[in-house]
């Protein structure tokens, strides 16, 4: 099996290291490496998935564009080319230096499809996560009365799809879980970030408006090609211009639900192409979810390589092809 890459070997300071994805300081932009990590539970795997970053990379540069090309909102993205050097900076004694660091062939080879370059934005620290079908921690929720879905529709089976479109907010943490905000909580984070209350409720409804086209266009678009998007969440930014930008990954395996349209039938936990083989599988060794999580079985990894490689070839091989 091929062998997946957990490190990016690039010497600069990082401006971020996530689970998936490393991010490094360019100044007035940043550069995004997409690796191999996986993650389940909130704690990154000691194994990765073979070539996992360059279908997360390929799927967000192609959603990308596309969502800008439909007038719904612009994102951070400016250019997947890698350079020839890497012009960022190292810290000695505490001093920060500039540096160009040249990429080899082999760390070129490594690098070329995981890569964006992308504008420097001040990240608004809420997920927004608009959901059309019933499942995931939606379904455990209604499945236990402890939200207001349950008293409008009391007869949802787990898989149906909602009434309405549905769109929650949560917290963006970077250690532990996240936590859901209501309506009230919201307004309190965005008044913090803005650093005033003017215009809070209308920037909320703005954001929330754009994630609503986002899921329509997208769903749309999905669903012509035999793909349901049952959830999916996105994150918002402002630039140095004030402008609203779409960040982060976008319609990703490791940021969204995606079933096989002819295979959804309500009333059952539904076959997706995200990482539940892998928490299912975690769940079945008894693992107390804390670090370090047990090693991955080759079948595991072979199975989410599969995986998240079809719904990339569904999604945009088969389009371009047919485009071609």
């Amino acid at each position: 099996m091929k062998k997946a890459m957990l490190e990016t070997g690039i010497i600069l300071t990082e401006f971020k290291k996530g689970k998936i994805r490393d991010i490094y300081d360019l100044d007035d932009r940043l550069l995004i490496v997409t690796t191999d990590r996986v993650s389940a539970f909130d704690v990154v795997m000691r194994q990765g998935i073979p070539d996992k970053g360059i279908v997360l990379n390929q799927l967000s540069d192609f959603w990308f564009r596309f969502i800008e090309e439909k007038g719904i909102i612009k994102n951070h993205l400016i250019s997947t080319e890698l350079p020839r050097g890497i012009i960022g900076v190292v810290f000695y004694d505490g001093k920060p230096f500039r540096i160009c660091q040249e990429i080899g062939q082999k760390q070129k080879e490594n690098l070329a499809q995981r890569i964006m370059i992308v504008k420097k934005t001040k990240v608004i620290p809420v997920e927004f996560i608009v959901r059309g079908y019933l499942a995931g921690s939606a379904w455990e929720k209604h499945k236990r009365g402890d939200w207001w879905l349950k008293k409008v529709r009391p007869n949802l089976k787990e898989g149906e799809r909602l009434p309405f479109l549905l769109i929650q907010h949560t917290t963006k943490a970077e250690i532990g879980h996240d936590k859901d905000l209501d309506l009230r909580e919201l307004y309190q984070v965005l008044e913090r970030y803005f650093g005033t209350k003017e215009y809070i409720a209308s920037r909320a409804e703005t954001i929330m408006g754009k994630s609503f086209e986002i899921y329509k266009v997208a769903s749309e678009y999905a669903e012509a090609r035999g793909i349901i998007i049952a959830d999916t969440k996105f994150e918002f930014g402002i630039d140095i211009e004030g402008n609203l930008l779409l960040v982060d990954e976008l319609l990703t395996p490791d940021s969204s639900r995606f079933w096989l349209k002819e295979k959804w039938q309500p009333g059952k936990q539904q076959e997706g192409y995200d990482k539940q083989p892998l928490r299912d599988w975690l769940e079945s060794t008894g693992w107390d979810k804390n670090p370090p999580p047990p090693d991955l079985p080759e079948e595991i990894i072979k199975l989410l390589a599969e995986r998240y490689q079809e719904i990339r070839d569904r999604l945009i091989l088969k389009t371009k092809k047919a485009e071609a």
